[in-house]
Order: structure tokens, then sequence, then C-alpha cells
């Protein structure tokens, strides 16, 4: 082949590309890493059907040999161009060969090339010059010279740059999808070491290819694409790498990189390799998104995905693992990515077709596909039982591969679960099985059943009462219980199933594990309890027939023996069973025959009982005389009571009762208030009054249970209560009968309604009890001295008007209708603004300062004159100044004329600063209360401050509670409203300290 002429050659590029040289430089600065020149080589040996090539690094400079075709002419002319490729518009080979050898002149100024016939030294980019000869050893045919001759780049960092790339960055990736070259050798100082690639199985459009310094194992496999305009195809490619294990299993690969050939910078996200012929950017790190030829090749892919994964299915690749290379997360390949079209072929072609593995180690469609939550379910449900279950062919629907589970491959669930597969649950099996199902399995599989709800208890409860899961002796199914939790079966005695009781199958409650839950479930052996509960008490609900008083006695002897059974359950039962059946003997006005009643309507009789159920024929008493003596004791346990049954929930530890505690919605009655509280016969009481009557009402109904009369019901959306509102309500069947009848006798025996009378005005039978009189809203005995001296006269048998002369008293005046005064009204128009001025004048406000004596002395309270402001809020327009918790007049002046009252400030230990709005305007008698049940118990006084707090309230009050006293905390708007800005001020101080905190890992 006759050498090139290079003079030519050298002429004919400057009258095209000129004598500049700075628009060529750029050209070997476009990639974003210096190296890049190695993949460029790689190319071009490639393309020249090299089957080795090999790196030398020097000290000063690196040389690259292959054995490839030798260059000619045409390779000068593209070497020294630009552009000017042999490979133009052929899309079977890589690159351009001008324009990317350019890249090497980032190292060196003047590269040689000898190949064949042709030895030559290329200056300024486009410029060959003749140079001697070079002697190269077989196998090589063409040797690269690369001196490190720029002055920008010395060798030493040239060295280390290229010495890394080969030696740490190329990649298995760098020779899978080559055709000719099958190693890549590099020698570098101090070591050295070979890529190699090696197809070991062809078959046409699948490969198996080795590659790397491990041996990496991957199949490929291909599909044409015809060029357009053009009679030639070029094949897109995709790769999939097997374990090196060699457990013949496809695995995900951590970085997919699409590959031109050589990989770009460009993420797939996909679990394998894509390869194809791509038009990329100028740098080739890239391709273009909207290139019609970039989107057909995509599209392609997406088919041949598909096509490889019935390969794979043939070849038994197509397991989780290789599921799990896919592209199942949706959010890497949104529909306007440039992979979509994968994401979208896949997903169509695992709905449709069998390439989902099943747990018989067949496939299946995700049509016909059902998941299982755990081996249990998936080990209790066979193939036919599942199409049973969910009445499907039993030839379509089967159970996915146990290795699918949410735990080990969570995204590869969360895929499934999004093609529409049903997960089938312990809870959706419970909610879809039915006694068609059950008819049709074996004993053996009741057996296996019960082992699975051994270890599936949260299912248990949907199944006890809705579904027949227990076989009987006859084959008959019924659930466990009826509806009044009585057993619709029990448990054979051994092999004994003589009996009419309905029996468990014995086959089945033999097997151990399966008896033990059956027992659990709460079934027992027949025994005597159960005769009880089937045998006699059904003849006491039959209304039709009457059961003699001999017949009874001897039915009472077998009750009380039943009673007495060592099982806890089986008491449980019977009493639940008695409770609810009008068995008791009670007695009756009449002598035609016996009367039974519940235990719940009937009590233990005696006099005060008489009299306080007389006239009232909805309870009755039990007639003892006809029962032993030791049958009262089992008359109290069955529910029958020796004093009136009154039913309230009890307060719980910080003195709640819980009314209601369901999802979005909780109330709860403050100091034991149950507003629900029901006491049996009191309505006819009420309405029917008698002296003794109502003492009996009054002194042991009305003051134990007083606090459930009236009280504050709080109610709230969210569990902590810290978004609740409150009001005060009358307790329905209890407070206002108790409020509304006129039930209390007065002295004179006329009865009249609680809001008529004083305490001193009760007959002398009615224990006094001022937290009753108030919550009956009773008259205050502090006027009332007429009755005062009607009392002391009856007492000592003299005449009222004897008692008065002789205490010289005038004749009492009727007493004037006592008037409460005024509350003051402080309206505030704008709340924002007054917010933002409390909150202002809180920041120039003192802090709180105390000094250490023989004691702790604040001194900075007489910095602030709360009096004054308290004065200026709680003086009515009469001139009145009233207190916050009684609302009544302050009860006296000092010297001066200005009203003695405390300002209390009303939380304590809590503020930190001297502010007027803290302090509470309470007169002689409150204030001392206030401090002892409010200020001095931590509870209350954190239950005030959270109360404070509520928003938007309409009466600007909060309830209190002294002792067993309830008051209630009145305020002025415009005080209330500061005493808001107020705690919020603080709260948001507490707020802004924890983040100063939690930011400073320590105290802010």
């Amino acid at each position: 082949m006759p050498r090139s002429d290079y003079k030519q050659i050298r002429e004919e590029n400057l009258n095209e590309y000129g004598r500049g040289t700075r628009h060529l430089e750029l050209l070997s600065t476009r990639y974003t890493n210096r190296t890049h020149f190695v993949f460029e080589l790689l190319q071009n040996a490639e393309d020249a059907q090299a089957s080795q090539i090999q790196f030398t690094l020097f000290d000063d400079r690196l040389e690259i040999t292959h054995d490839g075709l030798p260059f000619d002419e045409s390779d000068v002319r593209a070497i020294c161009g630009v552009g000017e490729s042999t490979k133009a518009d052929d899309l079977t080979q890589i690159g351009t060969f001008g324009i990317g050898f350019k890249s090497v002149y980032v190292y060196t100024s003047a590269p040689e090339i000898h190949s064949g016939d042709e030895n030559f030294r290329i200056e300024h980019y486009i410029r060959p010059h003749a140079v001697e000869p070079r002697e190269i050893q077989d196998p090589w045919t063409t040797l690269f010279v690369l001196p490190f001759d720029r002055e920008n780049i010395n060798p030493e960092t040239a060295v280390q740059e290229i010495g890394k790339r080969l030696g740490d960055e190329l990649s298995t990736t760098t020779v899978l999808f080559l055709r000719h070259l099958k190693e890549i050798a590099y020698k570098l100082p101090g070591c050295y070491g070979t890529y190699r690639r090696r197809e070991t199985d062809n078959h046409g459009a699948m490969r198996q290819v080795e590659v790397g310094h491990e041996d990496e194992n991957w199949l490929i496999f291909e599909r044409p694409v015809p060029v357009p305009d053009n009679s030639i195809s070029v094949p897109v490619e995709v790769a999939f790498k097997l374990e090196p294990n060699g457990t013949d299993r496809i695995t995900q690969i951590e970085e997919s990189p699409l590959v031109v050939y050589f990989p770009t910078e460009r993420d797939t996200r996909l679990g394998f390799l894509i390869q194809g012929p791509y038009r990329t950017t100028l740098a080739r790190d890239n391709i273009p998104h909207d290139d019609e030829w970039n989107q057909k090749l995509i599209s392609e892919t997406a088919e041949l995905v598909v096509d490889s994964l019935q390969q794979l299915k043939d070849m038994d690749l197509l397991t989780v693992s290789l599921l799990e290379t896919l592209p199942i997360r949706e959010t890497d390949f949104p529909e306007d990515s440039l992979f979509h079209p994968i994401f979208r072929k896949v997903r169509e072609s695992l709905m449709t077709r069998d390439f989902l593995p099943a747990n018989d180690g067949t496939f299946v469609s995700a049509e016909n596909a059902k998941l299982a939550r755990g081996d249990a379910i998936r080990n209790l449900l066979s193939h036919a039982q599942l199409a049973a279950l969910f009445s499907m062919p039993e030839t379509k629907i089967k159970w996915l591969s146990a290795d699918i589970t949410l735990n080990r491959t969570p995204t590869l669930h969360g895929y499934l679960m999004d093609l529409g597969i049903e997960e089938v649950t312990p809870d959706m099996f419970a909610r879809r099985v039915s006694t068609p199902f059950f008819s049709g399995q074996s004993n053996d599989w009741f057996i296996e059943f019960y082992r699975f709800l051994s270890e599936q208890q949260a299912v248990v409860p949907f199944l006890l009462q809705a579904e027949p899961i227990l076989r009987l002796q006859d084959g008959t199914h019924v659930s466990p219980f009826a509806a009044d939790e009585s057993p619709n079966a029990y448990l054979p005695i051994g092999t004994d199933t003589d009996t009419s009781l309905p029996i468990v199958m014995l086959e089945i409650s033999q097997d151990e594990e399966a008896r033990r839950f059956l027992e659990n479930l709460g079934l027992s052996e027949w025994d005597i309890v159960e005769d009880v509960i089937r045998n006699i008490l059904p003849k006491y609900s039959d209304a039709s027939s009457i059961v003699p008083v001999a017949t009874h006695r001897r039915d009472f002897d077998r009750i009380e023996r039943a009673n007495s059974t060592d099982s806890e359950a089986a008491r449980k039962r019977l009493r639940n069973a008695l409770r609810a059946t009008p068995f008791i003997l009670a007695e009756s006005p009449d002598e035609n025959g016996p009367v039974y009643r519940k235990p719940e309507e009937l009590y233990l009789p005696n006099d005060e009982l008489r009299l306080y159920f007389e006239g009232n024929s909805s309870y009755g008493f039990v007639k003892l005389e006809e029962y032993p003596e030791s049958a009262q004791t089992l008359f109290s346990t069955w529910g029958v009571e020796d004093a009136v049954r009154i039913k309230r929930r009890r307060q719980n530890h910080q003195g709640y009762v819980i009314i209601s505690d369901s999802h979005g919605w909780h109330q709860r009655g403050l100091h034991g208030f149950d507003p629900d509280i029901q006491v049996d016969g009191l309505e006819h009481a009420i309405n029917n009054p008698t002296l003794e009557k109502s003492a009996l009402t009054w002194n042991k109904i009305a003051i134990p249970n007083a606090d459930c009369i009236k009280g504050v019901v709080e109610q709230a959306t969210r569990q902590d209560y810290s978004n609740r509102s409150s009001e005060e309500r009358v307790s329905n069947a209890f407070g206002l009968l108790l409020i509304d009848k006129a039930w209390l006798p007065d002295l004179d025996g006329n009865f009249r309604k609680p809001s008529e009378l004083t305490l001193n005005q009760l007959p002398d039978s009615f224990t006094r009890d001022e937290r009753l009189a108030n919550q009956l809203g009773m008259q205050s005995n502090r006027d009332d001295v007429p009755s005062l001296i009607r009392r002391l006269a009856n007492m000592t048998g003299r005449t009222p008007e004897e008692l008065q002369a002789l205490l010289f008293l005038p004749e009492p005046q009727p007493a004037p209708t006592p008037t409460q005064p005024s509350f003051p009204e402080r309206l505030v128009i704008d709340p924002e603004r007054r917010a933002n001025q409390v909150l202002a004048a809180l920041d120039e406000a003192p802090d709180q300062e105390y000094e250490d004596r023989l004691r702790s002395v604040r001194i900075s309270r007489n910095w602030i004159l709360p009096k004054p402001y308290l004065k200026g809020q709680y003086t009515n327009d009469a001139d009145q100044m009233v207190c916050q918790i009684c609302h009544e007049e302050m009860p006296f002046r000092n010297r001066d004329g200005e009203y003695h009252f405390d300002a209390v400030e009303v939380l304590k230990d809590y503020f930190t600063k001297e502010y007027v709005a803290q302090f509470l305007a309470l007169c002689s008698k409150c204030s001392p209360q206030y401090k002892e049940f409010i200020k001095r118990v931590p509870e209350a006084m954190e239950e005030l401050k959270n109360l404070l707090m509520v928003p938007n309230s309409s009466n600007f009050s909060v309830p209190l509670k002294f002792g067993n006293r309830q008051r209630t905390l009145r305020f002025v708007e415009r005080h209330w409203r500061d005493i808001q800005a107020v705690l919020a001020y603080y709260e948001n101080a507490d707020d802004a300290h924890e983040d100063s905190t939690e930011l400073t890992g320590g105290t802010a």
C-alpha cells in the first residue's frame, strides 16, 4: 500500500480549516473527563475490526497498539480532518473518527500513528508530517504514540489521570456490546491488567458473554431495526447479568447507563443494560430526547425486552430476581421520559401474559394472580381452594411465588399491587369465606384451618358469630357462638358422641392442636351448666307455660349445682343466661299462680325498699320463703340488689367520666359527672312522693350522687382534648327529675320544687347538704330567719311567736328578693389588635426578680400596679366592684372608700414577666379558697391554664372546683382577651426554647 501524500493532505486541510487552531482546540475539550480519548481509541480499534488492544503507559507518553485493519489514505484524511470519517452515516459503526480523535490533544500536541505503510505525526490537529517508521511486533498492526508534551498538563498528572482511567474506571460494559474487540490490556507503571470478552453461547438473537476481570456472565438479546432509506438493519440490544455464584439467576445491576457501544452518562434507571446506535450529543455523553430515530430505537427496545422475557421463561430464568430488574418503579419512568415506552410495554405484558412466577413453579398473568400475606394463608389454600374462594376457574387463578413479599421485595410487591393484583390477607379470607366453601373441605383441612387460626388471632373475631367455622358430628356447620355469646356446639368427652347437644366432629376434635384452639376459643365439653342453659332455662322463657313451684325447687337445685362448677368461664356463661331469664320466684299480690321475674327486676325485700317501690309494678321482691338461706348470696351474684339499683359510670383517677371515646369524637364529664346516670324507680318515687319516700330519695340517692345532677361535659375531636369545648348539662333521667318536680316537703307537709325551698325549710329527717342544695338550685339559708325560728320552735316545744319575743327580735318582714350586682362589661372591638398590644407590653414588661434573704422575696412586684387595672375592669355601671368567682359585690370598703379585694396571680410559678393582666380580682372569701384549691394543686392549675387557652369563648368563663363545690371564674371580655394573649406569649416562648434546645443539642 503506497504511503499517503502528507504534504498534499496538509495543504488541503489548511485551505479547508485555515491556519488558526483555536477553533480546533475546542474539539479536544468538549468532554467532561479528559481521559475520554480512551473510548475514542477503543472505538477506532472496534471499527478497524481489531480483536485486541493494548495501552502501555510510560512516564512521558502513552502507546496504544491493536491488531485491526491497517490505515489507508482515507483513514489518514479522516484522523487529520474534522467530521471526515470513513464511517459517515454508517450506523453500524461507532463514531466520527476525525472529531473523536481530537480528544487526545488534551495531553499531546503531536500524536504519532504507525500503521501499515502509514507513518506520520499530526501537528496542530490537522497537519500530517512523515516520520521514521517504527517496528511493530506481532500480532499488532497499528501503533499510536501520544507524547505528554502539553504545557498546561505536566507528564506526572497525565500518568496519574490516564492510569486511573485504565486501571480503575473501565467497566465490563466497556467491551460488553462490542463484536470484534475481545481483549483490552493495559500496562501501567508497577501493574498491568486485562478486560476480556468471550462469547460462551450464541443462538442468533441471544448470546452469552463473559467479560471483565472476574468473568462476569451476561445474556444479551438483540433485535434488528431497519435503517430508514437504507437497505441495512442495525441491532438494539438488552443485557441481563447472571449471578456470579453459578446459580443461573439474573440479578439486578446497580448502575445502568445507556450504552451506545460504550457507556454514556445517561442513566436509564433499569436493572439491566440497553444498547443501540443512538444519535448522541457531540460529547457522546447523552442522546437527544426528541430525536425521531432515538424514539424508534426505544420503541424497538421495549418490544425486545418483552421478547426476551419469553426466552428467559423458556430458559427457566424468569424468576422473582429477574422481575426486580424490570422497570417497576413508576416514579423513575414518568410519561414524558425517554424510557417510559419500556415501562409501559413491560406493564402491558405482565398484565396479560403468563410472565409472573407462580407458587407451583408455573407462570401466571397479573389478571389471574393473587398475592398472599404470609406463608400461612398460602399453605392453607391450594390453587383449587383459592379458585373456590374467588369463584374463578381453577385453571386460571394462582398464587404468586412465595419469594414475593412486602418485606423481601417491597418495590416489586408494591408494583404488583398497582397492577391490580389483590393481596389475600387473613382478614380478606375471613370476609369472603362462606358455608358453601366450608362444605367442600375435608376434615383434614379443618384441622389445618384451626392451626392457621391459632396463629392468626386477629381474624378470629371476624369469624366467631358470622361464619360457620365448626363442623359438627352430623356434618353440618355452625358458628361457634350465638348472638348472646352462648355456645352453638360443644366438645365431645373422650370418644363419646352420644348426646343430643351439637358436638364438634370427633375426627377434628381429637387432633391435639385443633382441640387446643377450640378450647381457647371458649368451647367446652358438655356439662351440667350446658344442661341448665339448654334444658331448664328455656322453660322459664316460654310465656305460655307456668312452671309449678315444686318443679322450680328441683330446677333451682340443679342451677345451684351448676353454679358450683370449677370453671370460671362456665359460671360466667351460666350467670349471663340466668340474668336474661325470668326464673326467680317473686312475691305476688294474687295467688292465681307463681310469678317469675328476671334478676334485674327484683330486690331482696326490706322496709326501706318496700317504702321506696310502693305502688311501682315494674319491680318486685324475691319470695325468700321458697329458697334456702344460701340462695341470697347467689341472687346478689346474678343481679338481685338489696339497695336501689343505680347505674352510673365511675370516674377515672383524673376525675373524668368517659362518656364517648370513638374515632373523631370524645366526651367526658368533669369531676365525676355522668349525664346518663339511671336510678331504678326514681321517676315513680318522685311523681308519687311521701315524706318518708322523699327523705329516702334525698338521703340515700340524691346526696351520694349529687355530682351527677348537673355538671360540665367536655367534648373534642382529638383524643388529647387539645381542641376541647365545654358546656354545662343537667342529667336527663336524674337531674331534671330532681330539679323540676315538686317532691320535697316543706315544714307544713306541702311538696314543692327544690328552687322554692331553703335547707331550713326541709323536715329534720332530711340531712343538711349544701352541695346538694346548690346542685338543685335551692334558695340560700342566709336570710331565711322565719324557717330557722320555726325549726327551733319544733325542737323546744314553744311557738314561733314565743321564740320571737324571747329573742327580742322584731317580727320578721318578708325578705326583699336578693339581687346580684350586674357583672361589668369591657368589650373588645378588635381582638387581634388588643392581643398585639398585650404582646408588645409583655416584651417591655420587667422580668420577675427575687432577692435571696432568709426567704426568697419577689422584689419586682412593686414595678406594676394590678389593682387599678382590675378595679377598672370589674366595676360595673352602678359603681359596684364584683368578685370574679362568687360574682357578688366586694364585701366591704376601706376607710378611704375604696373596695377591699385581693389581686391574686392566676397561676403559680408560671409567669416570668410582671404584667397586670396576670392577676384576678377576688373577694376576701374567694381568695383563700382559690389559693387552696387551685394554686396549691398542680393538676387543678394545669387544667385551668388549658381552659383559659381555649379560643373563641362566648361567655368568657371557666369552671372551677373548690373541693366538692363547683364554681365559675368569670372575666370581662377585655381581661379574657388579655390573659389569652399573655398565655400565648408564654406558650410560644416555651416552643422557641424547645426548638433552640433541639438545635444546640443541649440547654438553649
